[in-house]
């Protein structure tokens, strides 16, 4: 509206660079010359995506899978099928989608939920991909979370999800592919923009965040709930997903959504502080499998995303017992309810690490992968609270300076933890009562499985290192150790050993 100069029409690659980009997603090399058979119909192919690297990546991704004749000639013929116009790609990403298989169908078209643009997390991804049961493991010796990164590998490979950075992304397109073919079960409520509801939706998302800089007297409440109104009936909704700092002003109208939905496995709302005591009071604690707690501040003259203050979580929720998944984020304390460690099938808590140390009796949550623990001399914080907790994968233990014998540390049976990968122990800087034989011995009974691949070690004061990492050295899967303040650490025993282990 602004411009001083007409658009700028961009164009797709040039024919022959896109043919070099084809013939590497395609053939896995951009300087193929072999079968001309192949490369006649891969022109054919390569001429109709009109330089798009998208569309390129994911018909080249759908091709390389066989590189054979009969399987290329399928492709061209049912594409040809398709009746493509000029500039519409959705169609050709279609066939791609048609080619995965079920499990991996699921897991992309849920994705049509978040909005545009949205950067995943890989965790995050596949935790609510489990709490859906879209990932089974066929391998026993792998994990579902193992299993679904796989999921999100082969969905990287074959072009429905980019990584940059840290983050996965979903390309426009590919968005527009995936709220296509999940229309029949997903439903996503884009500001007041809503098109026809289907009857008995599974999922449903509402995303807000056009109206997040307006005041509570601006925010249009009663035209949100008139959507909501549509939505029924509700007995089969599965996920429910709230985008935006101003949703927090529906919270009192998805009340009857959450009431109805009796089967509703996931929970993701942004909450004020007074809101988290009073949430369990309209769930269903019996199939919950994922909640999320997204913090808002409500300032003079907008909502901003903020920390908790003088929150804690409700008694109730300890009687959500198949709860997989609890998401508060790492900023800001609340305050745990005594019976926290009800949650058995809780397999990741993630919290500020004060949150993790003020669970009494985390021993019994023994599906937790990911645990801060602080050792203290109190009943329910000893660290034998670990000894059962064998599905760990990461594991941060702090105050050894607690821990007085090497029994007492053995007791915490770090040898029998087959997943632990990540291991960080740690002893108080400065502390007084670190004996330097006491926290050898200690060091000593915290001997690690032999699968462990990274290692911190922050202020040890002993002289030697453990038996483990010496001359019986046992942790051969380490890949990384990382020695913090151990100053009085003379030798390290069988450096060429471990060298050798690390490179």
């Amino acid at each position: 509206m602004i411009g001083t100069v007409n658009a700028f029409q961009i164009s797709g690659l040039d024919e022959k660079e896109f043919w070099q980009f084809f013939k590497a997603c395609a053939f896995g090399k951009e300087n193929y010359e072999g079968d001309p058979s192949l490369q006649s119909i891969g022109r054919q192919i390569a001429k109709a995506l009109k330089g798009c690297p998208l569309a390129a990546r994911s018909v080249g991704a759908l091709l390389n899978r066989n590189v054979s004749y009969e399987h290329w000639k399928t492709i061209r013929d049912k594409w040809k099928s398709l009746q493509i116009k000029d500039d519409d790609f959705i169609p050709i990403l279609k066939l791609s989608y048609d080619y995965l298989p079920s499990h991996l169908q699921r897991c992309f078209s849920y994705c049509s939920l978040f909005p545009e643009d949205h950067p995943f997390s890989a965790a995050t991804l596949v935790q609510v991909w489990i709490s859906q049961n879209f990932v089974q493991c066929e391998d026993i010796g792998k994990g579902l979370e193992e299993t679904g990164l796989q999921y999100l590998g082969s969905l990287v490979d074959l072009g429905f999800f980019q990584k940059v950075d840290r983050h996965y992304v979903m390309h426009d397109l590919m968005h527009d592919l995936a709220q296509q073919v999940s229309a029949k079960e997903c439903y996503t409520v884009r500001g007041l923009q809503s098109s026809t509801i289907r009857q008995g939706i599974r999922h449903l998302s509402i995303i807000t965040t056009g109206d997040d800089n307006d005041k509570n007297t601006n925010f249009p409440t009663e035209k949100y709930e008139e959507i909501l109104q549509k939505i029924r009936p509700l007995q089969k909704l599965r996920s429910l997903m709230l985008f935006g700092s101003s949703s927090v002003y529906l919270l009192k109208s998805i009340q009857t959504v959450c009431k109805e939905a009796k089967c509703l496995r996931l929970l993701r709302v942004c909450v004020l502080n007074t809101d988290i005591s009073a949430i369990h009071t309209f769930l269903n604690p019996h199939h919950l499998r994922y909640l999320e707690f997204i913090r808002v501040s409500e300032t003079k003259d907008m909502l901003v995303y903020g920390d908790y203050k003088d929150a804690a979580f409700p008694r109730a929720l300890t009687s959500f017992y198949h709860l997989q998944v609890l998401d508060v984020g790492f900023s800001g304390n609340i305050s745990v309810p005594a019976a926290m460690n009800n949650l058995v099938k809780l397999r990741h808590l993630i919290a500020d690490a004060k949150v993790h140390f003020s669970i009494g009796g985390v021993g019994n949550m023994i599906s937790l992968q990911k645990l801060k623990f602080k050792v203290q001399n109190i009943s329910g914080f000893d660290i034998r609270q670990l000894q059962s907790m064998n599905k760990l994968v990461t594991l941060v233990i702090s105050h050894l300076e607690n821990v007085k014998t090497k029994d007492e540390a053995n007791g915490a049976r770090l040898i029998d933890k087959e997943y632990l990968k990540k291991l960080f122990l740690s002893w108080s800087v400065g502390c007084m009562s670190l004996e330097p034989e006491r926290t050898k011995d200690v060091l000593e009974g915290l001997q690690p499985h032999h699968n462990l691949k990274a290692l911190c070690i922050a202020g040890y004061t002993g002289p030697t290192s453990p038996t483990w990492l010496s001359s019986n050295l046992s942790v051969t899967s380490l890949q990384t150790i990382h020695l913090v303040n151990c100053r009085e650490w003379r030798i390290l025993g069988s450096l060429e050993m471990l060298i050798e282990i690390l490179s």
